[in-house]
């Protein structure tokens, strides 16, 4: 996107959207599935309005193409979403299924199994100590 976007961007992910219940902000949905906050890029959502668009509670495939404030836990991503992914589809990755790969504090996540729709749970993400947002990478 920019000069100052992370080189581990773009980065696929699934992530769990929420009603955005800020005043001041325009972005209807948010998700906090990375720890770090996300909301959908206002250029993908103004290319794409006959496209499905995310609802409050539902789970999405998603590309991660752009991280404000990178490397810190202000800021936020912006997301490009893919596909709505059915919950019972999802399945959970505990340790010893990944690798890790630390990117100045953003910790991505690399399944040993493919094929599947990961997450991590909240639990373990919060166990993960000196990282200020968790990828799932898809």
């Amino acid at each position: 996107m920019t000069s100052n976007t992370p080189d581990y961007l773009p980065i696929r992910t699934v992530v769990k959207f929420y009603e955005n219940h800020e005043p001041t902000n325009s972005n209807k949905l948010m998700t906090k599935t990375l720890l770090k906050v996300a909301f959908i890029d206002n250029e993908w959502m103004d290319s794409n309005q006959k496209a499905e668009i995310p609802k409050d509670g539902e789970f999405w495939l998603v590309d991660i193409i752009h991280e404000t404030c990178q490397g810190q836990p202000k800021g936020c991503f912006l997301v490009h979403p893919i596909r709505k992914v059915d919950s019972t589809s999802l399945s959970r990755l505990l340790p010893g299924m990944y690798d890790e790969i630390n990117r100045s504090g953003c910790l991505i996540l690399e399944p040993k199994t493919g094929g599947l729709s990961w997450l991590l749970p909240l639990r373990h993400k919060q166990s993960i100590k000196s990282i200020y947002a968790v990828i799932v990478s898809q």
